[in-house]
């Protein structure tokens, strides 16, 4: 700033004419400029009194533009918030990976986003669900089930595993049948096989829609008017609403379900609003209370996701476990 008001000071000496070598014609009779008082006395400077100075000008006045400003006191200051106070925009379902190529809780990166723990990859060439931080092949006999207990042929058996037809599906599960149901449960429309902490189902694309105190019946799931399946899922975009999928586009009650939010998008998805207390898309949860906002749930170290069928928060993505099935329950291995 002196390296500025010293240039200042010297024009104003000089008056800024022909035989200053920074001079540059101008016309300032059209400027329209009504900002300078007329007949304004040039002769001060604050308290100065410049009407004696004599100024030689052998001295040619020095060409700013080349001046070394290294050690000039430019008095600015950034305003810039520590990297601490920035909002985290990477790592959760539906945002972009973090550096690494990593995601929170056990999620996946793939193609440059995150995929919730649980939910299916989008590989175009094999079939693969997320699990631990890794798109892991799903589907066909001796891997991961797919999402919704989903095999391309026999049963999802004991330990969340693709089993082949007539072999045993592990455990006290009996024998894989053709129709997905290991020995008399399991199946659509068969009641849920014995689990835990929940009942399960092993025909592909069902849930055990049971209630507390009853074994409850397979049912397929995801589909409008369906149940909605394991982590609060529908299909397409669907909205989960009190445990009824609605579907893309459809009515969510008394509004409209986008894309696995209610209220045309606004309520319901992760990081917003909670939609009267539930929130309506794929592994997330209203941690309860007022004014809350939906979270990912399900994943490794995250809040167990609610579980319309018994009323409680207790559900995990394989291979996660809940520690309870309390408003404290976190999933983990």
């Amino acid at each position: 700033m002196r390296v500025l008001y010293a240039f200042s000071l010297a024009l104003t000496i000089t008056g800024c004419t022909v035989s200053n070598p920074l001079y540059v014609a101008d016309d300032l009779s059209s400027s329209g400029n009504d900002d300078m008082p007329a007949g304004s006395d040039l002769s001060t400077v604050g308290d100065q009194d410049l009407s004696s100075v004599e100024v030689d000008f052998a001295t040619q006045i020095p060409d700013l533009r080349k001046s070394d400003l290294k050690g000039a006191d430019l008095a600015f200051t950034a305003d810039l918030k520590p990297a601490s106070d920035m909002a985290t925009d990477c790592g959760l379902p539906g945002q972009k990976c973090c550096a690494g190529s990593t995601c929170a809780a056990g999620g996946c990166c793939q193609n440059a986003g995150c995929v919730a723990a649980g939910q299916m990859c989008t590989d175009p060439v094999v079939a693969s669900v997320c699990q631990a931080g890794t798109c892991t092949t799903c589907g066909i006999t001796g891997t991961e089930c797919c999402t919704n207990h989903s095999c391309t042929a026999g049963c999802c058996g004991a330990a969340n595993t693709c089993v082949t037809v007539a072999l045993s599906c592990g455990g006290t599960l009996g024998t894989c049948n053709v129709d997905g149901s290991c020995g008399n449960c399991g199946g659509n429309g068969n009641m849920c096989c014995a689990g835990s902490p929940l009942n399960v189902c092993t025909s592909s694309g069902t849930v055990c829609a049971s209630s507390a105190g009853n074994a409850g019946t397979c049912s397929t799931c995801g589909g409008p008017n369906q149940p909605c399946c394991d982590g609060n899922s529908c299909n397409d975009g669907g909205c989960c609403v009190s445990g009824t999928c609605h579907k893309n586009g459809d009515s969510c009650g008394a509004t409209k379900c986008m894309n696995g939010s209610c209220q045309a998008g606004a309520c319901g998805g992760v990081g917003q609003p909670c939609c009267g207390g539930q929130c309506t898309a794929p592994n997330t949860t209203c941690p309860g209370g007022g004014a809350q906002q939906c979270v990912v749930c399900g994943g490794n170290g995250q809040k167990c996701c609610w579980d319309w069928r018994v009323s409680q928060y207790i559900w995990c993505a394989s291979p996660y476990k809940a520690s309870s099935s309390t408003g404290s329950c976190l999933c983990g291995p």
